[in-house]
């Protein structure tokens, strides 16, 4: 069982308890303001400043575990008998998380579940986890150049950039960008993107997160207020398309792009992403990350699948059973949903492949 009393630390009458053999201090009370300020830097993630736990997770209260060499600032939140970890989708070791947790364990008697998110395989944890979420960020690797980027793309991708980039030049002489940034960013850009994201989604069936989640649309918006920048497609005077990034630290994270339906014959979403990724180069920005869903278009502009867990870190392993009930976050099993789904289709695809070439010619369907 993990060591949870006082051995080894140092308490201050400010509500900081220190453990010299963990390397940690832990502020019980609240997370000191200039901690915080230390994240868009530190970790470049859009999922990982406080403006975004204000609006997404409202903790209650921000408590704050500082690790020195090398250093680290993880911001939780206690409720009951689960520490949340408020940090996400950052680069840290397997051994900080460690210690991290075991300083939590350690200031926090009550806590007997830790939950983070980590971004490296979950079997370099450290004592009794589970996994509850797998996901992959698809993120590109920026070079230094634009010149280099396009080296780097296939053949038939560069093609079909400049093929497409030609056609709406032909069709549209007046396109051209316009960017808006931060407080440049209006509410009702923001509802003109859900509005064609949702009509997008129901035509191919499935429901837009705004559809479902109107109330999320004011949180975005007053993210992009501190983070944002919008990259519009304008012809003429009109706004036909647009691309919701967020540029934190030394990363640009692309949350939505969208356009109007009635230009779909254009490839606006992949010409949009490709703009993107240009205009984070341009910025000099270390990577784009493209986030979930939609693949295909995303790994033609080059991003890598980088995998995500979410994990439960438990105190003990008689503690792994009284939390056995602990359910799969809904986003991986709507994951496992189309994983499976699209794996069924490819076998039926190949299985009526192999039945029609066994056919003589004069059997096979015209």
């Amino acid at each position: 069982m993990r060591g949870c009393g006082r051995s080894g630390s140092t308490a201050a009458a400010n509500g900081c308890e220190r453990f010299p053999d963990l390397g940690a201090t832990v502020h019980c009370a609240e997370a000191p303001e200039e901690l915080a300020e230390e994240l868009p830097e530190r970790y470049s993630s859009c999922f990982s400043v406080v403006e975004y736990f204000d609006l997404y997770d409202r903790p209650s209260q921000m408590c704050a575990v500082e690790l020195d060499d090398p250093h680290h600032v993880v911001l939780f939140t206690v409720k009951g008998r689960t520490a949340d970890v408020l940090n996400k989708v950052i680069d840290i070791e397997p051994e900080a998380v460690h210690r991290a947790e075991e300083a939590i364990f350690r200031a926090f008697p009550g806590v007997k579940r830790v939950r983070a998110e980590i971004k490296f395989p979950p079997e370099e944890l450290r004592g009794p986890a589970r996994v509850t979420l797998r996901n992959d960020d698809l993120v590109i690797d920026l070079p230094a150049t634009v010149a280099e980027y396009r080296a780097s793309l296939g053949k038939r991708t560069r093609q079909n950039i400049n093929q497409y980039t030609n056609r709406l030049g032909r069709a549209h002489p007046d396109f051209h960008l316009v960017r808006f940034e931060r407080d440049e960013i209006s509410f009702e850009l923001v509802e003109k993107v859900a509005q064609w994201n949702t009509v997008r989604m129901r035509r191919r069936g499935l429901v837009s997160s705004f559809e479902a989640q109107p109330a999320t649309m004011g949180p975005l918006w007053s993210l992009l207020q501190r983070y944002g920048l919008a990259l519009c497609g304008y012809i003429g005077d009109q706004c036909v398309a647009a691309q919701l990034v967020l540029c934190v630290g030394r990363d640009t994270w692309v949350h939505t792009v969208s356009f109007d339906s009635r230009y779909e014959d254009m490839h606006l979403g992949l010409l949009m992403a490709y703009f993107t990724v240009v205009e984070s180069i341009e910025r000099a920005c270390s990577r784009v990350h493209m986030l979930w869903g939609t693949p295909v278009y995303k790994q033609r502009l080059g991003a890598k699948p980088v995998p995500a867990y979410q994990v439960s870190l438990f105190r003990a392993r008689s503690y792994k059973i009284l939390f056995a009930r602990e359910k799969w976050h809904k986003d991986e099993l709507n994951r496992i949903y189309w994983r499976t789904r699209h794996g069924v289709k490819r076998t039926v695809v190949g299985i009526a492949g192999v039945v029609r070439g066994s056919q003589p010619d004069d059997q096979r369907p015209a």
